[in-house]
């Protein structure tokens, strides 16, 4: 009796042995995989995937005039003069738009024209809701962060003011934005000011359009506490990363040409009391960006990626990525769970639980933003699922081995 109580006390004793060893070993390279970064890659996979499968219809108050090929034939070469944008801003304004966001940079005078400056600018000043962009770009390769303001006539005369720079993650692609961007001069950083820090496009569009949430913080954050680059003449800081969740692929919000609305060609009160954006959408224009949810063949033009924006804004589903720590506890959790089942299965069993369990793991991370508004990289914790079996079943042969050799010395010692 008391050697069926002690072997069976071995056993157990070894059971456990394994599943510890076998536990620590998943959480290990659960853990490294998400602190190193090193399938970041297959990460913004899983995050675009979850975007092709939360596509909603196209919100009606949302309309995006289009400068495209059509215009261009039709009213010129780009650029365009400033008095051309002034007869549509007065238009707009005829139609009682709620807020026009003209996503064209205004950062030079008008040198063809020298009134056409003061007319636009006299249309800025009449309608009392159009927003104007602000631009953060690099000149050429290897030059500091340059901030583009509208020329001072015009900036004086806008609503607001707002970035339309769209940052890229590490595969070239556009899936999120900085809620706050800007440059500080080491005098200002040294000051503790946080004037550099400037509001996105979207934010300005929806706070003329009183549609921006009431928990939107309309502060600044303090520059010592946002992420920053020296640049040499100044610092380019950011804070607050958000992720897109987008209504559609390009094309999914209406647009009308700029040459119609010009001409007057769209229905009656088309524009009454919704969110009007300026735009070009023809590709040789350049003002395309890569996106989760269109091919490289047919990027998005970069006005649409701004009405997604707003879209998401106006209703509090931008997506904010899980800190570090929390990503590292939540795939180590997700990675031992197979434990629970492993030692008690059969090996066909266990390997059809697993990927039950590894596509159940894949459709609820692609689902988090969409429904919690959190994205949380899954791919450590997707890498340790699918070794834990390989994992698991090496750690049993070999206590089986040392099982078997002891079991053999006792009977030759017998």
């Amino acid at each position: 009796m008391y050697l069926k109580l002690k072997k069976l006390r071995n056993h157990l004793s070894r059971g456990l042995d394994d599943r510890l060893f076998t536990g620590l070993i998943l959480i290990l390279i659960a853990a490294l995989l998400s602190l190193s970064g090193a399938l970041v890659r297959f990460d913004n996979l899983y995050y675009d995937l979850g975007r092709y499968l939360t596509f909603e219809s196209a919100p009606t108050d949302i309309v995006i005039v289009a400068i495209d090929e059509a215009s261009l034939n039709d009213i010129g070469r780009w650029p365009w003069s400033r008095t051309v944008h002034a007869a549509l801003v007065n238009k707009l304004i005829q139609e009682q738009a709620r807020v026009v966001g003209l996503d064209i940079i205004f950062s030079e005078p008008e040198l063809s024209d020298p009134d056409a400056d003061l007319v636009l600018s006299e249309a800025l000043a009449q309608a009392h809701n159009v927003v104007l962009p602000i631009l953060l770009e690099v000149p050429y390769v290897g030059a500091a962060v340059k901030l583009s303001l509208p020329v001072a006539i015009l900036a004086t005369q806008a609503a607001a003011l707002g970035r339309v720079h769209v940052p890229l993650d590490e595969d070239g692609i556009a899936r999120s934005i900085y809620l706050w961007e800007g440059l500080s001069s080491d005098e200002i950083y040294s000051a503790h000011l946080t004037t550099a820090a400037l509001p996105h496009f979207a934010q300005s569009v929806l706070r003329v359009a009183k549609q921006l949430p009431s928990a939107t913080n309309l502060s600044p954050p303090n520059i010592l506490q946002a992420e920053h680059s020296d640049l040499g003449q100044g610092r380019f800081v950011w804070a607050d990363a958000r992720r897109i969740n987008f209504s559609g692929p390009p094309g999914h919000f209406q647009r009308i040409s700029y040459a119609k609305v010009l001409a007057g060609e769209f229905p009656a009160h088309f524009f009454k009391d919704k969110i009007v954006l300026v735009g070009a959408t023809a590709v040789g224009m350049g003002d395309v960006l890569p996106t989760p949810v269109s091919a490289l063949s047919q990027p998005m033009p970069r006005v649409e990626f701004h009405a997604n924006v707003i879209e998401a804004m106006r209703h509090s589903k931008l997506v904010i990525e899980a800190p570090l720590w929390v990503t590292c506890l939540f795939c180590a959790l997700l990675a031992i769970i197979p434990l629970f089942w492993l030692p008690k299965f059969t090996p066909l069993k266990s390997l059809f639980v697993i990927n039950l369990y590894f596509f159940g793991v894949i459709g609820m991370v692609v689902s988090m933003p969409h429904f919690l508004n959190l994205w949380i990289p899954p791919t450590g914790a997707l890498a340790s699922i699918l070794l834990a079996y390989p994992i698991w079943s090496w750690r049993k042969l070999d206590s089986a081995n040392i099982y078997l050799d002891a079991a053999l010395r006792n009977i030759e010692a017998e």
